[in-house]
């Protein structure tokens, strides 16, 4: 490492090349930070490039390596680096790793200005979307979302097919997704199905709410979803869990990244059947103690907690828990 100060935790962890790299690249760049010339500071960063890809064990694992670059690019504003890295990170990849470079690149092209070489990395991204999931699966529709944004931005004159296709594609899977098109994206003269309600929204298997600002909002009704498989609630501005939730006797997934929760209620216990709990970026100090009565719970995810997660001593997960 060059002398950078590891953790010892992080072997203790059975950490993968991969997050060694990205941690000693961190590390590595803050320190090259204190270099005078700036050309110095560039050859030392490819120069590290370099040799950080040569730990890495194939190109898959170079890919994943770029393609977090590129994330830690994009937050911190350098757009051009995050577009070049997403780039690398989709030569010769495929499947979803081919579709999440080729959306990333097309976000850092848009924020740089580049309209066009933004439109054809969207494009991309649908094609391999499609090509991976199908036509009528809920991401290669979010693919199209993407696509269609831009195109009413960056070129209006595309936009009345795209808006067709997106009719299509919303009217094949509106049982298994609910989502709510702009106004701008509802073809002139034509009105679309009404989303679920009533008895159809009760017999829904997935519901996706994320990134609604749902705080103050009385979700308790949504306990009545008795047939509920899949809830997404990410980025929605939660503080509670609405004790109702537990009433969901058919619920598998639960998704609450990124909101303001604190602990969760002991009405959950009901959902037997609990797979997957992803419960990252909020504010658990403690491990919710309801958690340890999901007796089918596979996946459990408490990562980036925006305070100290402390109180785990004494807390016994459920032996499922990968």
């Amino acid at each position: 490492s060059g002398g950078l100060d590891l953790p010892s935790s992080m072997f203790y962890d059975y950490p993968t090349v991969l997050e060694i790299a990205t941690f000693v690249h961190k590390r590595a760049s803050e320190a090259a930070g204190g270099v005078d010339a700036e050309g110095d500071n560039a050859d030392a960063g490819a120069s590290l490039d370099s040799a950080l890809e040569g730990l890495l064990e194939d190109e898959d694992a170079r890919r994943s390596y770029h393609l977090a670059q590129a994330r830690d690019a994009l937050k911190r504003g350098d757009f051009a680096e995050a577009a070049e890295r997403a780039q690398r990170a989709a030569k010769g990849a495929e499947g979803p790793a081919l579709v999440a470079a080729l959306a990333l690149q097309a976000e850092a092209l848009e924020l740089l200005g580049n309209d066009t070489d933004a439109g054809i990395a969207h494009t991309s991204a649908l094609d391999a979307r499609q090509a991976c999931s199908g036509p009528l699966h809920p991401d290669t529709a979010v693919a199209l979302v993407r696509l269609c944004r831009w195109a009413d931005r960056a070129a209006p004159h595309e936009t009345s097919v795209l808006r067709e296709s997106l009719s299509r594609a919303r009217h094949l899977f509106l049982r298994s997704i609910v989502w709510r098109l702009p106004p701008w994206m509802v073809p002139e003269g034509r009105s679309l199905d009404p989303a679920p309600c009533g008895q159809k929204l009760l017999g829904l298997k997935q519901l996706n709410l994320d990134g609604q600002d749902l705080a103050g909002r009385c979700l308790a009704p949504l306990g009545a979803m008795g047939a509920l498989e899949v809830l997404r609630l990410r980025r929605a501005g939660l503080t509670e869990v609405p004790e109702a939730f537990g009433g969901m006797s058919q619920l598998r997934e639960l998704w609450l990244t990124g909101n303001s929760l604190a602990e969760l209620p002991e009405s959950l216990a009901a959902l037997k059947g609990l797979h997957v709990l992803a419960l990252e970026a909020n504010r658990f100090q403690a491990l919710p103690t309801v958690i340890q009565r999901f007796k089918r719970l596979i996946h459990l995810n408490l990562d980036e907690q925006r305070c100290d997660l402390t109180a785990v001593d004494g807390h016994t997960l459920p032996a499922s828990v990968l």
